[in-house]
């Protein structure tokens, strides 16, 4: 992304092209010129039919899905009274379920220095 955006504010054109990473220094360089959309493999699946769900269907399959991580997160943080830090060390070990599972059943959180 960043070698793209330097062209493009130098005034060039992106090429599209396969790249080769070079793990030892973190660079990459050109591979292969791409000069059509075949080369991307854009084409259909010859086998799959197309379908149009129902905005009905649509709505009851979202529905059934559950909360996105990022709202999850963001709710148990808001419920619990977590700090932003003392929430990160709570997801970045692991515990967030074990967590919400202890409150869930009745445990409530400790302030620090409560002396609880």
């Amino acid at each position: 992304m960043t070698r793209q955006a330097a062209i493009l504010d130098d005034g060039g054109t992106v090429k599209q092209e396969t790249r080769h990473f070079h793990e030892a220094d973190g660079t990459t360089s050109s591979g292969r010129s791409k000069e059509e959309a075949e080369d991307y493999r854009y084409f259909a699946e010859p086998d799959l039919m197309p379908i149009a769900p129902s905005r009905q269907w649509v709505e009851e399959l979202r529905a059934t899905l559950p909360e996105p991580p990022a709202e999850r997160r963001a709710r148990l943080q808001g419920d619990w009274g977590f700090s932003d830090i003392d929430f990160a060390a709570v997801v970045n070990s692991g515990a967030l379920t074990l967590v919400e599972e202890t409150v869930a059943a009745g445990a409530t959180r400790r302030r620090p220095g409560s002396g609880g």
